[in-house]
């Protein structure tokens, strides 16, 4: 089956979504609100509203409003938003403790050893995405280390741990040989690694 929908202006949207029952109380804000959001981005929010069985029509409950669909999105981005700044600050921490932890009981490059990490294979590919992100990084700290230092040629734990990705980094907590090294991390976190 080949796509031919048509592109529809936000005007032709609206009376589209009024032909399929959506009560819009205010369509100067509705128009806003789909110029902004779009309407392909509110239709995933409005599917809970369609009466079922509807099908090809996407007719809608009788009474639904297009607040009712604003408000699903509204507290699903809020939500999203609540989620992300919970998961930064686990990241954040996570960070600290990769670094401190392990810059202290093996100092400040013990990275570099491939001694540290379950097999050399895995520390080659870590060391050269690690690499790639430090040569991409435009971070004060980075560029102080390249102009100051010139061995090792990268920078200390704590400095590389800033600009790993979240996946690096746990790539790196899950490759580390010494599981005692992964409870140190852990315990902060009272998680049983």
């Amino acid at each position: 089956m080949k796509y031919a929908k048509p592109p529809l202006s936000i005007d032709r949207q609206l009376d589209l979504l009024a032909s399929r029952g959506m009560i819009i109380p205010d369509r100067a804000r509705a128009f806003r609100y789909l110029s902004h959001i779009s309407y392909f981005r509110l239709r995933g929010y409005w599917i809970p509203f369609e009466r079922t069985n509807s099908s090809p029509n996407h007719a809608f409950q009788e009474g639904t409003t297009f607040d009712d669909v604003l408000d699903l999105y509204v507290f699903d981005r809020k939500f999203r938003l609540f989620v992300i700044e919970a998961v930064e600050r686990v990241e954040v921490s996570l960070r600290a403790h990769f670094a401190n932890e392990l810059g202290l009981k093996y100092g400040s490059h013990f990275y570099l050893d491939e001694s540290y990490l379950k097999n050399s294979e895995t520390h080659g590919k870590l060391i050269d995405n690690l690499t790639t992100e430090i040569k991409r990084s435009r971070e004060k700290f980075i560029e102080h280390y390249r102009t100051t230092y010139e061995e090792p040629s990268l920078p200390p734990i704590w400095a590389v741990s800033e600009v790993m990705s979240f996946g690096q980094l746990s790539t790196w907590f899950k490759h580390l040989k010494s599981r005692r090294d992964r409870k140190l991390i852990a315990r902060a976190y009272a998680i049983v690694c």
